[in-house]
């Protein structure tokens, strides 16, 4: 093995979020298509997505925690309710534990937040870019 397929190796093994990460933008464009996105509030933040009803924080499930919090102030801000769309980077039993988690603190604080999964169509062929994009860099 090369020393360059090595230390891709390496980082793979030492830094494997950061080898996960789908572009949460790409997400954002295709999961919020036909809704007004980057929506800038009083407060200088940015709401990924607005509804007619919802004001939508897009975001992978490992981030659930920060979603929570963005998806509220968005409401605040926004006057709407407050909405999460999840997407999975990680192996399906690492997101449905996200999930998981997401909908008990959901529920022990009676937070008023809905959530529900951006598409596959969104995600998947983000998925198999990255896998495809590894594997070049193994090989």
């Amino acid at each position: 093995m090369d020393i360059m397929k090595l230390v891709a190796l390496s980082l793979c093994i030492a830094f494997p979020a950061a080898a996960q990460s789908l572009p949460e933008s790409k997400v954002q464009d295709c999961a919020c298509k036909g809704f007004e996105q980057e929506v800038k509030t009083q407060a200088g933040t940015w709401i990924d997505c607005l509804s007619d009803t919802h004001a939508i924080e897009v975001e992978a499930t490992q981030d659930w925690a920060e979603a929570i919090g963005q998806s509220l102030h968005y409401s605040i801000e926004s006057g709407l309710k407050a909405k999460i769309m999840l997407f999975c980077e990680q192996s399906d039993e690492s997101c449905f534990r996200h999930e998981l988690t997401l909908r008990s603190t959901i529920a022990a604080f009676d937070l008023p937040i809905e959530y529900e999964y951006a598409p596959d169509g969104c995600v998947e062929p983000l998925k198999q870019q990255r896998a495809a994009s590894n594997q070049k860099t193994l090989d």
